[in-house]
């Protein structure tokens, strides 16, 4: 049992490397949302609510359901390897 644990894991670190990111700032147009920015910049094996979460981690403080024209929102992007 005890080995089947360890190579799992050993498969899990080699075949799931952590992710890289790289953050830009989006300047927030009238009726830009924090959805509509994460859909430009989703990346491959990504889901929607994944962009939104790192984007609202970036953000503290920011209501993603109203953005201001003229603010500024930091996203994470994902580095292609």
């Amino acid at each position: 049992m005890l080995l089947i644990v360890v190579l799992v894991v050993i498969y899990c670190s080699v075949t799931h490397s952590p992710r890289e990111y790289k953050d830009i700032t989006v300047e927030v147009y009238p009726g830009t949302t924090m959805w509509s920015i994460a859909e430009q910049y989703i990346g491959p094996k990504e889901t929607l609510d994944e962009v939104v979460y790192r984007i609202k981690e970036k953000n503290p403080g920011v209501n993603p359901g109203s953005l201001q024209p003229g603010q500024k929102v930091i996203v994470p992007v994902l580095v292609e390897k």
